[in-house]
């Protein structure tokens, strides 16, 4: 749906997403501060110099300034697993790919029946006992129907349960995964986005767990809620806490742990898809050892210097989001929608379109849309 006036809320959209404040859009583009404030506040309307300056700086198409916002009713609060010193701005940055996402699978929802959101109901708590986060992890392992095998690929069993998933580059940005959920119309919508940079395995399996546990426990809360860093600490170690139950489930490591010594751990890490520190914290949590073990494993990962590296990574295979790169594949494939047609429905140039959808640069070249070619035959 199209209006024919511009849009203010599109003006700072394009601005917060670029990372750009008034005064730095202003001084790269030789528009007054006030003037820009002006725009966004829907006070007045920019010329058409002006919106070419707009247009070139924040490299959107003309017409996504002039589209209506998607109501969605009611949008969770953003939870960023990230370093403590990203700035705000960087995260408001990452926040608006959120809503392109959204648009895009609303776009693709029109083709394609996804599969519906699969996930427990949880009752709204503020705080979650460790007993409680164990039985919620469980209960996702048996609506999911994987009882307590080990979990090789987190991405895959998200999607097959709907939960719409994408990767993005986020290293510049400190940012290693964040997830939201979406209501339109009474329906859940969950979105997850994973630092396509990350190249561990099992760090992504360990980042997708920790935002599924903020789906489940704390998406009650709403977008633009200030939290106290107390609050936000204790979210954090619940999500830690649930992404461990779900990947670890307590009884089956359990009984997979045999000597409690770091040469075992290293030898699981394949079998459970699990980093090898996560399983040590796992089974201090869970009394297979004291906090003296628990200390002297932790000092042989440092002295071993396994932080940043550990044995496997460079094997395990990364799991990639691809449920959105599959329909969009399909309905090109079959002539159903072309490149160009999603550009300018989306009302984005198409290298944003694939970057959000995780779709392969190049998949959406509006030069493919060109049919007047000519057949022509090579000289023998």
């Amino acid at each position: 749906m199209e209006v024919n006036q511009f849009n203010p809320s599109k003006l700072k959209q394009a601005r917060i997403f670029r990372g750009l404040t008034i005064s730095e859009l202003a001084h790269s583009t030789n528009i007054t501060k006030q003037a820009i404030s002006q725009y966004e506040q829907g006070k007045i309307t920019p010329r058409i110099e002006t919106m070419f300056k707009l247009v070139n700086k924040l490299n959107f198409p003309r017409e996504f300034f002039y589209s209506y916002d998607t109501d969605t009713g009611f949008n969770s609060y953003t939870f960023f697993r990230s370093k403590v010193n990203v700035s705000k701005k960087r995260l408001n940055a990452q926040e608006q790919v959120v809503d392109f996402l959204f648009n895009g699978q609303q776009f693709l929802e029109h083709y394609i029946e996804f599969p519906k959101l699969n996930i427990p109901d949880v009752l709204i708590k503020d705080s979650w006992e460790k007993d409680d986060i164990e039985d919620l992890a469980q209960n996702v392992r048996n609506i999911w129907g994987i009882g307590d095998e080990p979990i090789h690929n987190l991405i895959f069993e998200l999607e097959r349960n709907g939960v719409f998933l994408s990767s993005i580059l986020t290293d510049t940005h400190g940012v290693d995964a964040y997830s939201q959920k979406k209501v339109i119309n009474g329906q859940d919508y969950c979105f997850m986005l994973l630092g396509k940079d990350k190249k561990s395995a099992v760090r992504r399996q360990f980042d997708a767990a920790h935002e599924l546990g903020h789906l489940l426990m704390h998406s009650w809360i709403e977008k633009g809620t200030e939290l106290e860093p107390d609050e936000k600490r204790r979210m954090e170690k619940e999500a830690d806490y649930f992404a461990s139950a779900l990947l670890l489930p307590r009884e089956a490591f359990i009984s997979t742990i045999y000597k409690p010594k770091l040469e075992e751990y290293i030898h699981l890490k394949k079998y459970w898809m699990v980093s090898i520190n996560a399983m040590i914290v796992r089974s201090y949590h869970l009394n297979l050892i004291n906090y003296t073990q628990y200390q002297y494993l932790q000092k042989q990962l440092s002295r071993k210097k396994m932080r940043k590296f550990e044995p496997y990574d460079d094997v395990l295979q990364l799991s990639n989001p691809g449920m959105l790169k599959q329909a969009v594949a399909e309905l090109l494939a079959d002539g159903t929608i072309t490149p160009m047609q999603m550009a300018k429905e989306l009302k984005m140039f198409p290298s944003l379109i694939e970057e959000v959808l995780n779709l392969d640069s190049g998949t959406l070249n509006v030069n493919t849309d060109n049919k007047n070619t000519l057949e022509l035959k090579r000289k023998i």
